[in-house]
């Protein structure tokens, strides 16, 4: 596949904010090769297409390479000069939901999206885990969804916290154009 391969394929879901590991973009590659006729020999469109496919049904914990907080040198998260937003498209993986503005008894019923809810939200890129808060009703957000679909966000505001000597980073704000439900 030459400079049309995995690193190429890898550059391309960058573009749309799909961050992987090198590594398995090489394994659906070889995966794809043996069960894809004519895969070496698609345009790269279609083998991005193709590769963007299985990622949806990856777990961002073993494939993601990380897009949420990239370090700088004194290895604190990168900020941008607006005071915290991260821009761009970024696919993270929700890992779990909770509406943390109904009682503890009720924190995992679902209630349709409302001024009255407020969703807490664990996301992890594979390496960075965070927590996010549904401060405006998103009515692609649900307590009930299973764990472990994508979602695309724009424009992520990020908060650091200490809690309890541990750094916590909370994103809000999104703005979560899509859910990829599989």
């Amino acid at each position: 596949m030459g400079s049309l391969g995995p690193d190429a394929i890898a550059r391309e879901l960058e573009k749309v904010g799909v961050h992987v590991r090198a590594a398995w973009v090489e394994s659906c590659a070889a995966h794809l090769l043996a069960t894809e006729p004519g895969f070496g020999s698609m345009p790269l469109r279609r083998r991005v297409d193709l590769c963007y496919l299985q990622f949806l049904h990856a777990d961002m914990n073993s494939a993601g390479s990380g897009c949420l907080a990239p370090e700088d040198a004194d290895g604190d998260p990168a900020r941008d000069a607006e005071g915290g937003v991260l821009g761009g498209r970024r696919v993270v993986q929700c890992d779990e939901v909770a509406n943390v503005s109904a009682s503890f008894n009720d924190r995992y019923k679902d209630q349709p999206a409302c001024e009255k809810r407020v969703l807490k939200l664990a996301l992890t890129d594979g390496p960075n885990r965070v927590v996010a808060y549904e401060y405006r009703p998103i009515d692609a957000l649900a307590v009930a969804m299973p764990a472990g679909p994508a979602a695309v966000g724009v424009g992520l505001s990020a908060q650091a916290r200490s809690a309890g000597g541990a750094r916590v980073e909370y994103l809000g704000a999104a703005q979560v154009l899509s859910l990829i439900h599989i």
